[in-house]
This record gives C-alpha cells, structure tokens and sequence, in this order.
C-alpha cells in the first residue's frame, strides 16, 4: 500500500500505483527514488490490539520516510460499555423470544415443563440485567461476556418443544 500527500494537503491511499503517473509511463514499474520524488510512499500499520488501542490519523513521518499512524490508547466510558453489553444481551433475548413463541404455538400454554423452561430462563434474564447493572468499573465490563454455552444451555430447554 502506498500513499501520497497531494497539494491541497489530503492523504491519497493507493492500493496500488498508477501505471502512468504525470508524464510517465509504466510508473508502478519505476525506481522507488522516482515514485518518492513524486510524493508515493509506503503505508506501514504499526501493530496494535484493537481491545485496547486504535489508531490515529494517517501521516507522514519524514524521519522513517513512510506514511504511517500513531498508536493511541482507547478511553473507554463505563456507561457505553453498559450499553453496548446491554444491547448484546438484547439480542440474545430476541432468540429465547422466538423460541418461546414457537414453543408456546407448538404445545400450548399449559405444559408444565415448557413453563419452568421459560420461568429458568427469566430468572436467567433477571440476573444477568442485575449483573450487567451492578458492573461498576471498565475492566469488569469489558471482561462481561454472555457466554455462548450459556446461550446454547438456555436453547436447549426449548428443544423438546420445537
């Protein structure tokens, strides 16, 4: 990957070179000299974990003679995190709903093991908002996780009866 700074000063990402640049022919074949005197310089992502780090603007660093990024650590908002575990586990109500709605069409509303099923997996509910709620600092709500085997446990109560 290269880029180049044109001159109103935005950053151009090329996922490759032009073949005729200006005035010549067959560019992405010439000197890298030539390519650099035109502004055309290698991209370089330096590495970083995307949990805790992001990158910032695309630059050019004339010491290292290369476009490249900054890593800088994420601020992370306990309040956003909360959200955003809040609507993950949403999405894994929406299943059990489903589920319940095709099990309750299937065998009624009276079958007694159908009802402890649906009765497990709102005391399921009840706790896991209570746990996604009393969370207090970063580190334990970025750790918060539903667990897939959780998730398939909980369907699995549903299985006799779609």
């Amino acid at each position: 990957m290269k880029a180049r700074k044109d001159e109103s000063g935005k950053i151009a990402l090329y996922s490759e070179l032009p073949a005729d640049w200006k005035n010549y022919l067959n560019f992405s074949a010439a000197p890298v000299s030539l390519q650099q005197q035109e502004g055309f310089f290698e991209v370089v992502t330096p590495e970083y974990d995307p949990e805790t780090e992001v990158l910032s603007e695309l630059y050019f660093s004339a010491a290292a003679g290369v476009f490249t990024y900054d890593v800088v650590q994420r601020v992370f908002d306990l309040e956003e995190l909360r959200a955003q575990r809040l609507s993950e586990f949403s999405a894994v109500l929406d299943q059990f709903a489903v589920l319940i709605t095709k099990a309750r069409l299937i065998t009624g509303d009276d079958d007694p093991a159908l009802n402890a099923a649906i009765a497990q997996t709102r005391q399921m509910r009840v706790d896991t908002l209570a746990a996604i709620r009393a969370i207090d600092n970063v580190e334990a709500m970025r750790a918060f996780r539903i667990r897939n085997e959780d998730v398939d446990y909980f369907k699995s109560l549903f299985e006799p009866f779609v």
